[in-house]
């Protein structure tokens, strides 16, 4: 089944881990491992950040699962993110882009996006 829902997100939206947790599930309800009962829990505590949160998640995405809908949102939430350079972008920075990017996703990111993840 191809995702079709186009969420509208705010920076104001993902300030918190919770948030950024949020964002993630909408983006990509069907991942069965992601969030985990542990995360959920650290969350929750709040002893867990957008540094876990996106640890848990780039564990279990897959770009090749993803349709284009999904990834140019994710794009955009990447962009939102890195917008600022605080907690969230490191975070981005670290925990998932240092990872690698398909080239499925790459394409869906802005020119100052994609200049910001060059030079940073």
């Amino acid at each position: 089944m191809k995702h079709r829902y186009k969420p509208h997100f705010h920076r104001e939206d993902i300030l918190t881990a919770s948030g950024l947790l949020n964002a993630l599930k909408q983006l990509f309800p069907n991942l069965t491992d992601f969030p985990d009962e542990d995360l959920i829990a650290d969350i929750v505590a709040g002893e867990a950040g957008h540094h876990a949160v996106l640890r848990g998640f780039r564990c279990s995405f897959r770009e090749e699962h993803a349709d284009d809908v999904q990834l140019a949102s994710l794009a955009r939430l990447i962009g939102l993110s890195l917008s600022v350079q605080d907690n969230i972008e490191n975070a981005w920075m670290t925990c998932f882009i240092e990872a690698g990017m398909d080239q499925r996703l790459e394409q869906h990111l802005s020119n100052r996006d994609k200049l910001h993840i060059r030079t940073h």
